[in-house]
């Protein structure tokens, strides 16, 4: 259980603004907050679902908006643009759990959109006018490559690729991905295998 309060120096008395208690899930007992400008909102990350996601609050404790409700988790808020009312946050939507993907949603929690490739891990900039961001797109397998893009994800301009000739020379094996089941039996996760470079498969490591 945990309580966001809301206290008054004046006379040190305190009220609860938003309650977590959720058994069936994790209650992260220091949840992303973002504040809006008039101070009196704020964004709110809750696992009440099972999975993170974002909600938005008033200090009377009033629930105004679920801003996502996804059977993924949300990975970090990227932009607040209170002009557009908009909110632009990275989750983990991708074609697996490690990639990172861009998505925007109206501060009504309607509109949710996807502007990144699934097939790929994104770091993103969004402009301060909300109609251009940077991507760096990559995977385990493929360099980084910088693009321009607009609002609705469109490419407008490759800025800057990788040049892996000198890794290349250096004769580094590539890492590979690989599913497998988690303890439970059910539940299918991912990962990594980074081989030395003299690496020998008849030896144990």
């Amino acid at each position: 259980m945990m309580e966001f309060t809301a206290c008054s120096p004046a006379d040190g008395s305190c009220r609860v603004v938003v309650r977590e208690e959720w058994p069936a899930s994790w209650t992260d007992n220091r949840p992303t907050i973002q504040w809006l400008e008039d101070g009196k909102r704020f964004i709110w990350q809750s696992e009440r679902t099972g999975y993170a996601n974002y909600y938005l609050y008033d200090l009377s404790g009033e629930l105004l908006a679920t801003l996502t409700n996804h059977p993924f988790e949300v990975g970090g808020i990227v932009k607040v643009d209170e002009r557009a009312k908009q909110l632009w946050y990275y989750a983990r939507s991708g074609d697996n759990y490690m990639k990172l993907q861009l998505h925007r949603v109206g501060l009504d929690g309607r509109g949710d959109t996807r502007l990144t490739d699934p097939a790929f891990n994104h770091t993103v900039t969004v402009s301060p006018d909300g109609k251009l961001f940077t991507d760096v797109s990559q995977t385990h397998a493929i360099p980084p490559v910088t693009r321009l893009r607009d609002a609705r994800g469109r490419e407008r301009a490759v800025v800057a690729e990788s040049d892996m000739s000198g890794v290349t020379e250096l004769g580094l094996t590539p890492v590979e991905m690989f599913n497998y089941t988690s303890a439970d039996g059910k539940t299918e996760l991912q990962g990594m295998i980074h081989k030395p470079s003299n690496f020998d498969p008849t030896h144990q490591y």
